[in-house]
């Protein structure tokens, strides 16, 4: 039998699945979260972010970061995991040159085992400054997976974190001397 939960807790995770019988009213599948005692449908997402996209001593160490994440529409509900690559251009990046990027590193996270468990159809979704503001059809023909650009404030958090693992990962890179 699951734990006490005191009423005033804002947060309620509990994986009934082992004993469904227990709470039929709260009750969840792995595509529902409880939050505030509200039921709230996830999804699962692969947000990409990329950083070094200006010249750095003449050349452009640009790092993309992937976090595969299973969200609701106002948070992370769990991160699956997490890749950097690494590029190096002696030329500006183009549009192609970005796609390529965001192709390469969710190529290098679907290879983790972690993420053998996300559902599919996973949706990949950037900033739209990533793509020099182009319309969403125009970079979803592109792309070999489903694209969008962010939405919801889970998809946002997401990103701010694929954000951090990118800027991080490149900060230290340089500071290691990698040029």
């Amino acid at each position: 039998m699951p734990p006490y939960i005191p009423c005033h807790l804002n947060i309620l995770e509990i994986d009934y699945s082992l004993n469904p019988e227990y709470h039929p009213i709260l009750h969840t599948t792995p595509t529902t979260h409880i939050y505030n005692h509200i039921q709230y449908p996830t999804m699962d997402i692969i947000a990409v972010d990329i950083s070094g996209r200006h010249e750095h001593e003449g050349e452009y160490l640009m790092v993309g970061a992937a976090v595969a994440a299973d969200i609701t529409p106002s948070r992370i509900n769990r991160i699956h995991g997490i890749k950097a690559t690494v590029h190096k251009r002696s030329a500006p990046p183009q549009l192609g040159d970005v796609v390529d990027i965001v192709i390469d590193t969710v190529m290098q996270l679907m290879k983790l085992k972690e993420i053998k468990q996300l559902k599919n159809g996973v949706t990949i979704v950037t900033e739209k400054g990533d793509f020099f503001n182009e319309d969403e059809w125009r970079i979803n023909a592109m792309m070999p997976f489903d694209f969008k650009y962010l939405e919801s404030i889970g998809e946002r958090r997401t990103i701010e974190a694929a954000h951090h693992v990118s800027i991080c990962t490149r900060d230290l890179l340089l500071a290691c001397g990698l040029k």
